[in-house]
């Protein structure tokens, strides 16, 4: 987003690696080979390069947490609000009514209570006196959430917002009719053939939590638990499902894109090209897996590189003949960084890089179509009556499958 932090580090991050290749290319023409000191010093500025790359993410991290939180927040309101209002507490005044039992002491009640403190801390402030143990402790009222890996499946594939959740079949065509190149002679017979069709299932798999805290606590928070707690439980069965969608096997939950994907190549890692090869892949194996992926799949928008955090790290180290890196860092914030020109997005989801694991995928990942039912909130306080406890249920259904088996390819890794 423009003038925002993650902007100001990418635009320095831009301004490393154009300096970067203008020291390189300059050395380079005066000897031909970098000195072990300029190498050194294009070592350097190349960790500054990685270190603000990683500063980039996290504020991007930050950013996408914050949309995410604000939009469940919007989606979640409506039903919070209504729980809220059917179980109404009493007020301050009523239950100070019950305990003195008359109405005649809240003659001055107002006139008492209208300055800056409210009449519940000068009451316990009051009886501190006696007891010693009556004063108030104070809570901050803003909460530290912690970060989890974003599965990005769910913001590239195409969704499927469904009422209810029986089973549908999406049909795809996925062979011409054979001719065999045959040429048909004058009056003679017209070759018989038919295209090859078939579907795939998706379910609505329910992913499911319910959260309980006591009504002690609900009634004296001051950081909006309930908010917290719908968007923990909603965040937690979305990072469930969105590993499912990576890795998922079809037996009872989502058949994963990973799983679904056409093995394109095997890479031969350092077996070949071992001044650029690197274990268990190497930057001619994320070509050879580029091109397994037809023409018509890779102009896609979005089309690009799926990979695990390993292969990530690895991919951000390799360097053309020249010394250039075949990573490029994003020109934007909010844009992926690009390797070979085409995007690359991290799943933590993925396998780590090692022998003969797929943590490489290349494609348009559009073709990864995810169904899903709305999302449903209901707070209780009957649930778990007899422990004076509230019950929030979160559920969601969903299930995906790769409609397009094509045009996603898997890259495995060397057997090293």
């Amino acid at each position: 987003m423009p003038g925002s932090y993650a902007q100001s580090v990418a635009d320095r991050q831009t301004a490393e690696v154009d300096a970067l290749r203008a020291f390189i290319v300059e050395r380079s023409a005066e000897g031909g080979v970098l000195s072990p000191e300029d190498a050194e010093a294009a070592d350097k500025r190349e960790a500054e390069i990685e270190r603000l790359g990683k500063e980039v993410e996290r504020a991007l991290r930050l950013d996408k947490l914050a949309e995410g939180s604000d939009a469940l927040r919007a989606q979640l309101a409506p039903t919070v609000e209504q729980a809220r209002e059917e179980r109404r507490d009493p007020t301050e005044r009523e239950l100070l009514a019950r305990f003195w039992k008359t109405d005649e002491w809240f003659g001055g009640f107002d006139t008492f209570t209208r300055d800056a403190r409210p009449f519940h801390e000068k009451y316990t402030r009051a009886m501190a006196g006696q007891a010693g143990t009556a004063i108030d402790r104070t809570f901050y009222d803003q909460v530290t959430i912690y970060e989890r890996e974003f599965i990005p499946v769910m913001q590239l594939a195409t969704v499927l917002e469904t009422p209810r959740g029986e089973p549908i079949d999406l049909p795809r065509y996925t062979a011409d009719p054979s001719t065999g190149g045959t040429v048909t002679a004058e009056a003679g017979g017209i070759l018989e053939a038919d295209p090859t069709l078939g579907v795939i299932a998706l379910n609505a798999y329910k992913y499911a939590v319910t959260t309980i805290w006591s009504r002690e606590l609900d009634t004296d928070n001051v950081i909006g638990l309930e908010d917290l707690i719908a968007m923990g439980a909603a965040r937690e069965l979305a990072f469930r499902y969105g590993a499912h969608f990576t890795t998922g096997d079809d037996n009872g939950k989502p058949n994963g894109i990973v799983t679904a994907a056409t093995a394109g190549a095997t890479a031969i890692g350092t077996a070949a090209g071992a001044g650029l090869g690197a274990p268990f892949f190497g930057p001619q194996d994320l070509i050879d897996i580029e091109l397994s992926v037809l023409p018509a799949y890779r102009q896609r928008p979005g089309a690009g590189f799926m990979v695990s955090s390993s292969a990530l790290a690895k991919m951000r180290k390799f360097r053309a003949t020249d010394g250039q890196f075949l990573w490029q860092p994003a020109v934007a914030a909010g844009q992926p960084s690009t390797y070979n020109g085409y995007p690359v997005y991290e799943n933590p989801a993925m396998a780590a890089a090692a022998s003969a694991s797929k943590s490489v995928l290349f494609g348009a990942f559009s073709s990864y179509i995810i169904r899903r039912l709305p999302m449903r909130v209901e707070r209780s306080t009957d649930y778990k009556f007899a422990n004076d406890q509230v019950a929030l249920k979160t559920v969601n259904r969903v299930d995906g499958d790769l409609q397009d088996v094509t045009a996603v390819k898997s890259l495995v890794s060397a057997n090293v």
